[in-house]
Parts: C-alpha cells; structure tokens; sequence
C-alpha cells in the first residue's frame, strides 16, 4: 500500500503541529544543547564552577523540552505510519517522507538536518566527558601528590572542634573529587 499524503496538512493531534514543526523544534534543541555543552567545555577549562553549575541546570531545563519536542515527534511519527502503513510494526521516518507528496524534499533535508545536529552534539558531549575524566584524574593525582608531601598525616576537626591528627581523611572525598 503506497498511499501519499500531504504532511503540512497532517496534525495528528489538535494542537501539536507538524511534523515539519517537530523536526524544526528537535534541531533547534539539539542545537541549544550543542551550545550549552560548548559553554561548559569552556567552564570547565576556565575552572569555574559557579557557571559550570548554572549551565548544567540551564542543561536539565533544556533537556526537559528536547524529551517533550521527541515524545512529540514520535506521536505524530506513529500515528501517520499507523494510518499509511497499518501492515508494518516499527514506524520509520524514511518511510513516512517517501508517501509525501508536498514537502518531502524539506522534510528529507529536516532529517539529514536533525541527524547531523544529533551528531555534532554527540562528539561535544564525548569531548566534555573526556575533558571532565582528565579533570577529575588530574585532582585525584594532586590530592595524592599533596597527601604524600604530608606524609599521609593531615589535621581534622573531631565533631567537638578539636583538632586530630592523624592518617589523611576520608578516601571517599578523594574519589569524590
């Protein structure tokens, strides 16, 4: 069954748009995302956590509204698959762009759009977990450097205030960091 249709005019649920719209929508929030991991590849190497902290809540809040535009797109992605193509099981962008008698051609380039935004953001993403594991290593290697400058011994405070001496804190903080 090769039906086509006309997807500027397929809202398939009051309210929701296009799936031009929701194509649009997911680039753009890849691309939001793409910034504010670039900006915190530069927090990090400025070693400023106040904004690193402030660009990862900005992060989640994006985060948030790229997981709506995708639920979005996958409704209206199933519900026009569904209906031109009852017979198959897992719905397919491809598939749905070739029934398109209109705008297949924006849709197509919304696609290839949407692919290498998502992937741009990926290798960001994997150089800021790289930057972070070296950042991480680099503070665990100094703390240990310092730790045996001192010999392993530190001073603490015991839950009255009174100073210990003694073998270096907790481990755990040393991982933490």
């Amino acid at each position: 069954m090769n039906q086509t249709m006309t997807i500027a005019a397929a809202d398939p649920q009051p309210g929701t748009g296009t799936l031009a719209e929701s194509l649009k929508s997911l680039c753009e929030g890849y691309r939001q995302t793409k910034q504010l991991l670039n900006k915190q590849i530069t927090a990090v190497i400025g070693n400023d956590l106040h904004k690193l902290n402030e660009l990862i809540r900005e992060q989640t809040e994006a985060y948030d509204d790229l997981q709506n535009s995708e639920e979005q797109f996958r409704s209206q992605l199933v519900q026009l698959f569904q209906k031109y193509y009852p017979d198959h099981e897992h719905p397919s962008l491809k598939k749905v762009i070739d029934a398109v008698e209109g705008p297949a051609a924006e849709l197509d380039d919304l696609r290839e759009n949407l692919y290498t935004e998502i992937d741009k953001t990926e290798k960001i993403r994997s150089a800021l977990v790289q930057l972070l594991e070296f950042a991480s290593e680099y503070n665990r290697d100094t703390i240990a450097t310092l730790s045996n400058l001192t010999g392993g011994k530190a001073e603490s405070y015991n839950p009255e205030g009174k100073v210990e001496r003694g073998e270096s804190a907790s481990i755990g903080l040393n991982r933490k960091i």
